[in-house]
């Protein structure tokens, strides 16, 4: 009776703004190894997973977007689309082409004039928001998705940002 934590943390927290990154991760899982929504011991679970991701990801002129009422919504985007983007990838299933270039396109939409992401589209790149972002992308081009050279170009000029001079340590 003492809430989700039986009293043994000050803070909770919130899981439902975080169910894309969740469910992302988990996928992620399951399609790394080998399972997926169409084959393997466990493609109801990994279905389920996938449905999911297609049923919030929510069409804008800019692409699909994962936000899912978030302040720390790209965390949430960028795993979520990694997944399916990873999903397109091992499986070429039709049904996945268009919500998997939609998340793509939100990336690239939502990229800084920096050429990093921060915790929402167009702000201050972070490293370890961009870091999903460009695995998301690097599943994208591997599963033949469209991905415009100069989305990559500047994830070039931001890493260079974030190196410490005369090291290879990067950090901001």
């Amino acid at each position: 009776t003492g809430g989700e934590c039986n009293e043994r943390c000050g803070n909770p927290g919130s899981h439902e703004r975080f169910d894309p990154a969740a469910t992302g991760l988990s996928l992620l899982a399951f399609l790394g190894a080998g399972y997926t929504h169409l084959e393997g011991k466990h493609k109801e679970t990994v279905r389920r997973g996938v449905y999911f991701l297609y049923q919030i990801l929510e069409e804008t002129p800019n692409g699909g977007s994962f936000l899912y009422q978030s302040e720390r919504g790209m965390y949430n985007h960028g795993i979520a689309a990694f997944a399916m983007c990873e999903a397109y990838q091992l499986t070429q299933d039709r049904d996945l082409l268009k919500p998997a270039q939609q998340a793509v396109d939100f990336i690239v939409h939502a990229q800084s004039y920096q050429g990093g992401w921060g915790y929402l589209p167009k702000k201050p790149g972070d490293l370890t928001i961009s870091g999903w972002q460009m695995m998301a992308l690097k599943s994208a081009q591997a599963a033949g998705l469209e991905i415009p050279d100069a989305t990559i170009l500047a994830i070039d000029i931001f890493l260079d940002t974030q190196q410490a001079e005369e090291s290879s340590f990067f950090g901001n």
